[in-house]
């Protein structure tokens, strides 16, 4: 599966900047953060990839469909930098939230 995630990430990647997310993209964007998805090592570095290309592409957008979703990925994050082996992908993906996520999401 981690070859789904990169091909995914790839085509989100060469998406047209301002085309946002689209319907498909945004239904497959929950499921992401599940817990089970993140357990297997070989997914990591496709999932963060995958992660970061929404982020760029459409963080807005998926903030104000699934508010919640911050949450979810703070929670990756937090994942990510318990162990050290992971703790590259957390600061890649930290990284993409500061520059990608609008400031408004992180206020009370």
């Amino acid at each position: 599966t981690p070859y789904v995630f990169q091909l995914l990430a790839q085509i989100l990647e060469f998406r047209p900047e301002g085309a946002g997310l689209g319907a498909a993209y945004t239904a497959l964007f929950p499921p992401l953060l599940s817990p089970t998805l993140w357990e297997c090592k070989g997914n990591i570095p496709a999932l963060t990839r995958l992660l970061i290309a929404y982020l760029s592409k459409g963080a807005s957008e998926i903030l104000v469909q699934q508010p919640n979703s911050l949450l979810g990925i703070l929670g990756v994050f937090q994942k990510l930098i318990s162990s050290q082996a992971n703790e590259q992908y957390a600061f890649d993906l930290l990284r993409a939230i500061v520059m990608y996520v609008p400031q408004e999401a992180f206020m009370p």
